[in-house]
């Protein structure tokens, strides 16, 4: 699993960041996004910016189109209801 996942964060022969592209919809609560620009995690309806400093404010989760995912495409299809978590921060409740 781990070298599968390794192989998804990169692109192959380089160590530049493999990002996906998938549907809003079909993203379970625990990805990680782009968006516009900056990382977010994906909290039911709303996206939660991260920083260095920890998770910030809260938007709301765009309702359509394709959403640049930057966790490998078999962690983003996982279930709903794991979230990811920080050592020093937890994301605001939804």
């Amino acid at each position: 699993m781990n070298r599968r996942l390794h192989s998804e964060r990169l692109i192959r022969g380089t160590r530049r960041r493999q990002l996906h592209e998938l549907d809003w919809s079909d993203l379970p609560d625990g990805a990680f996004v782009l968006h516009d620009g900056a990382p977010a995690l994906v909290t039911g309806p709303h996206l939660v910016e991260w920083a260095l400093n920890g998770y910030q404010g809260r938007r709301p989760r765009p309702a359509g189109g394709q959403a640049t995912v930057i966790t490998p495409a078999v962690d983003a299809r996982r279930p709903a209801g794991r979230l990811p978590r920080s050592r020093s921060t937890s994301p605001p409740a939804s």
